[in-house]
C-alpha cells in the first residue's frame, strides 16, 4: 500500500522558530513598554506628590505668620523679648526647615522716623537706623527677626518697602489681608559662597479696632508685617528630602523659565534627563512653574526580566522545533505500521462473517460500496445481483428509516459518536422488508485526517422486532381489559355519583391507561434487549438476573397504580367520623421507622378539638403520599437537618387545613403549576406511576369537599389541605 503523506508538515518545525522569533521580539517589546508606562506612571505619581508636598509646606508656613498676627492681636505691645520667647517656642529650626527667621517689620511715616530709629536705639542699638537712607513717602523698618544671629543681624533696620520686588508683595498683602509671596529675591542674609535665590511671605498687621472694609481702609490700618525670609534650596530640600532622588525637580518664579527666574534646581548638571511634567500652581498669591524631568532608562531589574522572557520564549522555541522534527519522524514511521494494521483489521472484520452477519465495505471518496456474500444472501440476492455503491444502498431502505440512518452516518463521519449504529428496515429482492441492525466504523483516514473508508455489519433483527411488536399487542390488549373491568366498576358506582362526576370517571380511565404503558414500556424494551444479546452470544446469567428484577418491580408499580385506582373509587363507601388525631398518629407509626432511616425528623403540631366526617383511609392514602414525596426531596439534598413538619389547625370558616412542610429545596418554579395533572410525572421510565399527587387532589375534593395546593417556601415545600367536611 502506497504511503501518503502531506509535505507540508515538513515545514512545521521552520514556521514554529519563525513565529518563536516573532513572539520573542513582541514579548520584550511589550515587556519593555510595559515596565516603561509602570516607570512614567510611579513618576507621574511622584510629582504630583511633591506638588501636594510644596503646597502643603507653604500652608504650614503661613500658618506660623498668623501665629504671629495672631501674638500681636493678643497683646497691647510686643516686645523685642517676648517676640524672642514666641519665636523660640515655635521650633522654628526643627518644625519649619527651610525658614531662614521669623520677623516683624513696622510700619513708619517719614514724620515719625527719628522718634523710631531714636525709640530702637534705647534698647540698646546705638548705631541703629532705618536702611538703606533717603525721603520716602513710608518705611518699613526691621525691628525683630529671630534667631537674631550673624546672618539675620544683616537684615536688621532694612526698610523693605524701598525694594520694588519686596514693595509689590508688602502691598498686595496690605491692600488684601492674606499672606502674601513676593517674587524671586536675593535676601540681604546672603554673603558667602553658598548664594540661594530666596523669597519672602509677608502677612500685614492692622492696628487694632481699625476699619477694614475696603483695600484703602487696610492700607492706611497697616501697623506692620509679620514676615519670613526664605532661602529657596535649604526650604525645597527640606520638603523632598531624598525620597524623590530619580526626579530633577525645577522651580521658576512665574511662567517663565528663563534662568533670572529659577527659584530650585535639584540637579544643576541636568545629565540624561527628559522632560516629564511641566505644572503651574499659585502659592500664596504667587504663581510657580514646576519642572519634572528624569532619566528614563529602566532599572536594571525590570531590564533583567525583559531579557529573561525574550530568552525564554527563544528556548521554548527550540525545543518545540526539536519535538516537532522528532514527532514527523515518528509520525512517518507510525503511518507506515498504521497502514499495515490496517489491512490485519480489516482481515479480521470480514472473518466475522462466519458468525452470521453481513459485512460492508464503503469507499468514502468514490461511495463504491463492497457487499459480502453472507448480506447478499439475508436479502435473497445472488453475487453481482446488487448495484455496489450508496445509491443502490439507499434506494432499499424503507423511505420512513433513511433519513435517521444518514443522521447517524454523518454523525460518527464528523466525531460525534464512536460508532454508527442504526436500525432500518430495508427490502429484500421479493419486495418484502427486514428489520437490520447496522454497526460501522471509520478504519481508513487521509493525511490531513478526512475519513475515506468505513466498514461495518449488519445484523438481521426481524424476529427480536416481531417480538417487540408482540409485546405491545399485549400492552394494549391488557390496558383494554383494565379499561373494561374500571368501566364495570364505574357502572356499579354510577347510582352514587352525578353524571358530572361520570366524566371525571371518563378521564381517570384515560389517565391510568397511560400511565400503564411506562411500565409496560419498559418491560417490553428489556425483552428486546435480552433477546438481541442471546442471538449475538453475549447473553449470561447477571442480564437474566437484572432484567427479572427490572420486569418485577414494574409489575409491582402496575400492581400500585391498580390500588391507587381502587382506593379512589372506593372512597365514598368508607365515610365515618373520626378526628384528625388518630389519622396523624397512624401516619406518624406507619412512616416513623422509615424516616429515621433516613435521618429525617418528622414533627406535628394539632388541635384535638378537630374531627371531619369522610374517608379515613383516605385521608391516611394522602397524607402517606405527601410524606413519601417529602422524603425523597429531602434524599435529594446534602443538608444534615432534614426536617418534616405537619399542622392541623381550625380555620374561621368552620373547615380545617392541615400542612405538609419541608425543608427539601421547594419544587422547580417550572413545574410546580403541573404536579396535580395526571399525565405529568417527574420520575423515570420504570420509576413509578406518577398519579400519587393528581389521586390526593381528587380525593380532597370529592370526599372532603376541599382542595389541596402547593406553594414553596423559604427552604423548601408546603402542601396545604383544606378540608370542609367537619361537624
Amino acid at each position: 500500500m502506497d504511503l501518503h503523506f502531506n509535505r507540508s508538515y515538513k515545514f512545521w518545525p521552520y514556521i514554529i522558530v519563525v513565529l518563536g522569533v516573532l513572539l520573542s521580539a513582541a514579548s520584550g517589546y511589550f515587556t519593555y513598554h510595559h515596565y516603561e508606562e509602570k516607570e512614567r506612571l510611579r513618576l507621574e505619581s511622584a510629582s504630583d506628590e511633591i506638588v501636594i508636598l510644596v503646597k502643603s509646606r507653604m500652608a504650614t508656613y503661613e500658618q506660623v505668620l498668623k501665629s504671629g498676627v495672631g501674638f500681636f492681636k493678643a497683646s497691647d505691645n510686643v516686645s523685642r523679648n517676648e517676640w524672642a520667647i514666641f519665636a523660640k517656642e515655635q521650633k522654628i529650626n526643627e518644625n519649619f526647615k527651610g525658614i531662614q527667621g521669623f520677623g516683624y517689620a513696622e510700619v513708619v511715616l517719614p514724620n515719625d522716623k527719628g522718634q523710631h530709629e531714636a525709640r530702637i536705639r534705647k534698647e540698646g542699638f546705638s548705631s541703629f537706623k532705618i536702611r538703606p537712607d533717603g525721603q520716602r513717602e513710608l518705611y518699613t523698618s526691621i525691628i525683630y527677626l529671630e534667631p537674631f544671629d550673624e546672618r539675620n543681624k544683616r537684615a536688621f533696620g532694612y526698610d523693605m518697602f524701598s525694594e520694588k520686588v519686596r514693595r509689590v508683595a508688602m502691598t498686595k498683602a496690605m491692600r488684601s489681608g492674606e499672606a502674601t509671596l513676593s517674587g524671586k529675591i536675593k535676601l540681604l542674609q546672603e554673603y558667602d559662597k553658598n548664594v540661594q535665590a530666596g523669597f519672602l511671605m509677608y502677612l500685614p498687621v492692622y492696628k487694632k479696632g481699625s476699619k477694614l472694609d475696603t483695600p484703602q481702609d487696610r492700607v492706611l490700618a497697616t501697623q506692620g508685617f509679620v514676615y519670613a525670609p526664605f532661602r529657596a534650596n535649604d526650604l525645597m530640600d527640606g520638603v523632598l528630602g531624598l525620597m524623590f532622588a530619580k526626579i530633577d525637580v525645577e522651580i521658576y518664579d512665574g511662567d517663565s523659565l528663563g534662568k533670572e527666574n529659577l527659584l530650585y534646581d535639584a540637579n544643576i548638571n541636568h545629565q540624561n534627563m527628559q522632560l516629564l511634567k511641566r505644572t503651574n500652581i499659585t502659592v500664596n498669591g504667587r504663581t510657580w512653574t514646576l519642572i519634572f524631568k528624569s532619566n528614563s532608562a529602566l532599572e536594571s531589574e525590570n531590564i533583567y526580566v525583559v531579557f529573561l522572557i525574550t530568552s525564554f520564549v527563544l528556548t521554548l522555541t527550540l525545543f518545540l522545533y526539536l519535538f516537532l522534527n522528532s514527532l514527523i519522524k515518528a509520525k512517518e514511521r507510525a503511518l507506515q505500521a498504521t497502514q499495515k494494521l490496517q489491512a490485519s483489521e480489516e482481515r479480521l472484520r470480514f472473518a466475522m462473517e462466519g458468525a452470521g452477519d453481513g459485512l460492508w465495505d464503503w469507499n468514502l471518496k468514490t461511495n463504491d460500496i463492497f457487499y459480502s456474500k453472507r448480506w447478499m444472501e439475508m436479502l435473497g440476492y445472488e453475487e453481482n445481483e446488487i448495484t455496489c455503491n450508496l445509491d443502490g444502498w439507499e434506494s432499499r431502505v424503507h423511505p420512513q428509516d433513511i433519513k435517521q440512518a444518514f443522521t447517524d452516518i454523518t454523525a460518527h463521519i464528523e466525531g460525534k459518536s464512536k460508532t454508527y449504529i442504526n436500525e432500518h428496515r430495508i427490502k429484500c429482492k421479493d419486495g418484502s422488508y427486514k428489520w437490520i441492525l447496522s454497526r460501522g466504523m471509520i478504519v481508513s483516514r487521509d493525511s490531513d485526517g478526512v475519513p475515506i473508508r468505513m466498514v461495518g455489519a449488519y445484523t438481521d433483527i426481524s424476529m427480536s422486532k416481531e417480538m417487540e411488536k408482540k409485546l405491545e399487542t399485549y400492552s394494549y390488549e391488557l390496558e383494554t381489559k383494565i379499561a373494561t373491568e374500571v368501566e364495570k366498576n364505574r357502572i356499579q358506582q354510577e347510582k352514587m355519583f352525578s353524571q358530572a362526576r361520570h366524566a371525571q370517571m371518563g378521564e381517570m380511565i384515560g389517565m391510568i391507561a397511560h400511565q400503564w404503558r411506562q411500565p409496560l414500556n419498559a418491560m417490553s424494551g428489556t425483552a428486546v434487549n435480552l433477546s438481541l444479546r442471546q442471538r449475538m452470544g453475549m447473553l449470561n446469567d447477571e442480564d437474566v438476573k437484572e432484567a427479572s428484577k427490572f420486569i418485577q418491580n414494574s409489575a409491582q408499580k402496575m400492581s400500585e397504580t391498580i390500588d391507587d385506582f381502587m382506593n379512589f373509587f372506593n372512597a365514598d363507601s368508607e365515610k365515618e367520623f373520626f378526628r384528625i388525631s388518630d389519622v396523624l398518629g397512624n401516619v406518624e407509626h406507619m412512616v416513623d421507622a422509615q424516616l429515621k432511616t433516613h435521618s429525617i425528623k418528622l414533627e406535628i403540631t394539632i388541635d384535638d378539638c378537630l374531627e371531619l366526617y369522610g374517608s379515613k383511609n383516605n385521608l391516611t392514602h394522602v397524607l402517606l403520599n405527601l410524606i413519601l414525596n417529602a422524603r425523597d426531596a429531602l434524599n435529594a439534598q446534602t443538608k444534615e437537618a432534614k426536617k418534616i413538619t405537619i399542622r392541623a389547625y381550625d380555620e374561621l370558616d368552620s373547615s380545617c387545613s392541615i400542612k405538609v412542610i419541608d425543608n427539601g429545596g421547594g419544587i422547580d418554579v417550572e413545574i410546580i403549576d403541573k404536579i396535580f395533572n395526571p399525565y405529568f410525572t417527574t420520575k423515570e421510565q420504570g420509576q413509578g406511576t406518577g398519579i400519587g399527587l393528581h389521586m390526593a387532589k381528587e380525593i380532597i375534593e370529592r370526599n372532603f369537599n376541599g382542595a389541596i395546593t402547593v406553594h414553596n417556601t423559604e427552604d423548601g415545600a408546603e402542601f396545604i389541605l383544606n378540608v370542609r367536611g367537619r361537624i
